[in-house]
Parts: C-alpha cells; sequence; structure tokens
C-alpha cells in the first residue's frame, strides 16, 4: 500500500498528515470503545442461550464464556485465531442452514405465511414501516454495512491472507458465506410468530426455539448449541485481538514508546475481555441495539476519511477530527432527543460528518501534494 499502514489509525496518520498524537489516538479510542460494545452483545447472546438451554445462571454463564475466550485468545494469538475462525466458520454456515430448515419445517413451511398477513396482529410484518419503519430499517442495514468497510477486525482477516489471488478468492468466500447465513436467519423471526407466545425479549427467541424438542430435536440442538457457540468465540477473539493491538500501538505505545509489545497485548486482552463482560451483566440495550450502535459509531468517525481520502486528494487530519467529533455529536443528540424512532440515527449523523469533512477540506490545505495512482 502506498502508505506503507497496517491498521486504520495508521493510515489516517499518514495518509493526513497528523503532526501530533491526537487523530491517531482519537481513531484508536472509538475503535476500543466500539469494540467493547460489540463485545458486550455478544458476552448477551452467549449468556442467554447458556441460561435457557443449560440452566446456568446469566451472570456465571457470562462468566464461562469469559473464561474460554480470554484463555485462548491470550496465550495463542492471531495464529490460534486464524485456524479456529476456519472450523469456526464451517460450523456457523451448517448451522445457519440447519436453523433455517428446522424452524421452516416446524412452522408448516413457507406456504404458511400468507396465513400471518392475515391475522390484525401480524399483518403488519408484510407492511412498510409497521412495527419499524422503514426508513429506521433502513438505516440499521445501513450501519450494518458501513461498519464491514473499515471495521479493522475485517480487515486484518485480508491481510493474513498469503498473496494477491488468495485475497480474490477470500472476497467471494466471504460474500457467499455472509449470504448464505443471512439469507437463513433473517426468516426465522417471522417465522418464530407461528412457534412462541409472550415473548417479549427478541434476544431471548433463539434459545427459546433450541429448548423446543418439538422444533429441533435434541441432537440437533446439541450441534447448533456447538455451532452459535462458534460463532461467538470466531467474533469474540478477533475483536479482542484487534483492541488490544489498537491499545498498545495506537494507545499505550505513543504515551511508553519501550513498553513491551506482548505484556501489553496480553494485558489488554484480559482486561478488555473483563470489563466488556461485567458491562454484559447490565447490558444498556439489546444484542441489535448495541450491535448497530457500534456499527454506526465505526460509519460516521471512520467512512468520511475512507472514501474520501481515497479518493479525493483534498483533506487533512484536521478535517477528519471535526468529521469524528461533529458525526458523534449528531449521533448522540439524536438519540437522545428520540428521533430515532422516525429516521435512525445513522443517517444524520454520518451526512453531518462527511458534510463537514468535504468542507473543511475544500477550504484548507491538502495534507498531500503529491496524490497516489490508486
Amino acid at each position: 500500500m502506498h502508505w506503507d499502514s497496517l491498521t486504520l489509525p495508521d493510515y489516517l496518520e499518514r495518509r493526513f498528515g497528523a503532526r501530533g498524537p491526537a487523530l491517531r489516538v482519537s481513531a484508536g479510542v472509538v475503535i476500543l470503545l466500539s469494540s467493547i460494545l460489540y463485545l458486550v452483545a455478544i458476552f448477551k447472546g452467549a449468556g442467554n442461550l447458556f441460561e435457557v438451554f443449560l440452566g446456568v445462571r446469566y451472570d456465571v454463564a457470562v462468566g464461562i464464556t469469559l473464561l474460554i475466550v480470554m484463555l485462548y485468545t491470550s496465550i495463542g494469538g492471531f495464529v490460534s485465531v486464524v485456524r479456529t475462525d476456519f472450523l469456526q466458520g464451517i460450523l456457523m454456515l451448517i448451522g445457519a442452514v440447519t436453523i433455517f430448515w428446522c424452524v421452516t419445517d416446524a412452522a408448516g413451511g413457507m406456504t404458511r405465511l400468507p396465513e400471518l398477513a392475515g391475522r390484525p396482529e401480524t399483518a403488519g410484518l408484510f407492511s412498510w414501516g409497521a412495527g419499524i419503519p422503514f426508513v429506521v430499517l433502513l438505516g440499521i442495514a445501513l450501519s450494518g454495512s458501513l461498519k464491514l468497510l473499515v471495521d479493522p477486525r475485517q480487515v486484518s482477516r485480508f491481510y493474513a491472507l498469503k498473496d494477491e489471488r488468495s485475497v480474490k478468492v477470500g472476497l467471494w468466500v466471504a460474500v457467499a458465506g455472509i449470504a448464505v447465513i443471512q439469507f437463513c436467519l433473517f426468516p426465522v423471526g417471522i417465522y418464530a410468530h407461528f412457534l412462541l407466545d409472550g415473548v417479549t425479549d427478541t434476544d431471548l427467541i433463539m434459545p427459546t426455539l433450541l429448548n423446543d424438542p418439538a422444533v429441533f430435536p435434541v441432537w440437533v440442538a446439541d450441534f447448533l448449541i456447538i455451532a452459535m457457540i462458534a460463532a461467538a468465540m470466531s467474533s469474540m477473539d478477533s475483536v479482542l485481538l484487534v483492541a488490544a493491538s489498537v491499545l498498545y500501538r495506537d494507545l499505550v505505545e505513543i504515551a511508553r514508546p519501550a513498553a513491551n509489545p506482548l505484556v501489553w497485548t496480553r494485558a489488554g486482552v484480559v482486561g478488555i475481555a473483563a470489563l466488556s463482560a461485567w458491562i454484559a451483566l447490565r447490558p444498556p440495550g439489546g444484542i441489535v441495539e448495541i450491535t448497530i450502535f457500534s456499527g454506526s459509531l465505526y460509519a460516521v468517525c471512520f467512512f468520511p476519511a475512507i472514501l474520501f481520502g481515497l479518493h479525493w486528494r483534498r483533506g487533512n487530519a484536521s478535517a477528519v477530527l471535526a468529521s469524528m467529533a461533529a458525526g458523534v455529536t449528531v449521533l448522540l443528540g439524536w438519540m437522545l432527543s428520540g428521533a430515532g424512532g422516525r429516521i435512525h440515527e445513522v443517517f444524520p449523523a454520518l451526512a453531518v460528518s462527511c458534510l463537514v469533512y468535504a468542507v473543511i477540506a475544500a477550504r484548507s490545505r491538502p495534507a498531500m501534494d503529491d496524490w497516489p495512482a490508486i
């Protein structure tokens, strides 16, 4: 790469000619915060799964999950993560297809869907903007999609591939895998209306279905528990390594250049995992809410800098920092005002973030006088 950067803060610092640590530190703080929120959501999901299916108390379940992922991530490092992710990915694919097949069959097949459209309490599922306004639903999808473009843990996987051909194959494998999993899991919520009554916490839908032998045979449920735990561990170990690396490289090393990277990274894995698990004992929201907020934070902070930074020669560290500050302010303000129920907060926050970047970049001197061929 022209800018010889490995991490996102690396790229921002080199591309925008940051003279001080402000840009690098700000980017590192955003990555740490988003990573912790994402980990909280995964801890909550794992805790619900153990609690409903195995009868383990929620706090104990979170502790078990913490112990497992903390041990093999801190000891094995990146190599252990890559090797286990391969097997975990296969389990996730098989598990998604199995869930779709069993839930659809238990609900009576796809031909029963028109029945839901005829029920007053579920007719809204088949109209735009019923339970959730369409623009809010679109914002949720946008937040999740934009996160994939800037999430450091996604990028690190492609850095680990051995050559350009492997990168191209990896792109198609990733797209196909995500498409299969999403296609299989999205309909589960609709079919659940045939199978469950009185479930108010949507985070408990899947664990409750798994515990029902009329939906999943016992041996299938056992396999799916393993597949779901594999999915959780696959995400958690990656996020932990990225967050711990950012903690050392972009925060600790700046203040203490002689710090031991291995010690700090391992300590970071343990500390970040423990903090996330503690927050998950009293989570600030549901799994989807926390995950989407994490994605929105990534999007409003980094999307303008990456998009404009790669395709427009203008721009400097001041423009990036101002866009990040404006985007986060609007994101939080929109949420706290309650306006997110009508228009998802990612739309105004991202619009303001991009506008602030463009205005400041256009009115100030660019960080680069020479523009590389991309």
